[in-house]
């Protein structure tokens, strides 16, 4: 495995994406219409979500994905029901709804390869 790939748990991985173009053990597809520092994340073909470590809010994902993965897929789905429900966010609900959407997304992906 690479060095500049921290590997988080088997499911959450992180990376500098500006570096991403040198690292050969990864690909995926990044947004084209976004800088590599704006990005916060991908999800590999195989279901393997990478946060982006130049991305200034990485710590805050670092933190808080894991307790997304440790969910229920029931309860994942009963939370983000309710926030997409909510007419009016706050910020901080927003980027939970965002780390909800993710994961989802991650486990379909990871289920289909």
């Amino acid at each position: 495995m690479n060095t500049n790939i921290e590997v988080i748990n088997p499911h959450l991985w992180a990376v500098k994406f500006s570096w991403l173009p040198w690292i050969s053990d990864l690909k995926v597809n990044l947004d084209p219409a976004y800088s590599s520092d704006e990005q916060v994340c991908a999800i590999s073909s195989d279901g393997i979500l990478i946060l982006n470590i130049d991305n200034p809010l990485f710590s805050l994902y670092r933190k808080n994905f894991p307790m997304f993965q440790k969910k229920k897929p029931k309860i994942l789905k009963r939370e983000l029901l309710k926030l997409e429900r909510m007419v009016k966010k706050s910020d901080l609900e927003e980027v939970y709804l965002a780390m909800l959407q993710l994961e989802v997304e991650r486990r379909r992906i990871a289920a289909s390869a």
